[in-house]
């Protein structure tokens, strides 16, 4: 399984994002420090930004929601609630715009009450895995194609 963290940079007032190898090996303060030094800041993915990640990926045919986590203040029944929702939007595509409802909530400004959100898609006759968490952060396989056609669009219309 591979790891890469999103960086941005600010340029004349446009923002350019970048993501770096993050190997398990690397220690995680490093990265973002020797980032820092070159210009670019840590992307926190932030909830509101985490549901617009879910309706762009889930507009694709090739992609599946896996599973959407919450974090731990976030009471066990409407965590409950999600997962039966996620399950139920495999086989009903028309309830994501009742997930999304419901969690609707959670994009107040700066709100990370979504930690993360795991989706599987096909490419190349073959299923990959990627897991987006809040402090932007991938993990899984071809994270590069996920954050090319999914993610990074989501970002550039979100910053």
């Amino acid at each position: 399984m591979k790891q890469a963290k999103i960086f941005r940079k600010v340029l004349n007032n446009i923002y350019s994002f970048k993501l770096v190898d993050y190997p398990e090996t690397k220690n995680y303060s490093e990265l973002i420090k020797e980032e820092k030094l070159k210009g670019y800041r840590q992307v926190i993915i932030n909830s509101e930004i985490m549901i617009k990640i879910i309706t762009n990926a889930m507009q694709k045919k090739d992609i599946i929601l896996k599973s959407i986590t919450l974090n731990d203040a976030v009471d066990q029944y409407f965590r409950e609630e999600i997962d039966m929702k996620v399950k139920q939007c495999r086989d009903n595509p028309l309830v994501l715009s009742e997930l999304l409802t419901n969690l609707a909530w959670t994009s107040e400004d700066g709100s990370i009450d979504i930690e993360k959100v795991a989706f599987a898609y096909l490419t190349n006759d073959q299923f990959h895995y990627i897991t987006v968490i809040c402090n932007g952060v991938l993990s899984g396989t071809e994270i590069d194609y996920f954050y090319n056609n999914y993610l990074e669009a989501v970002l550039k219309r979100s910053f």
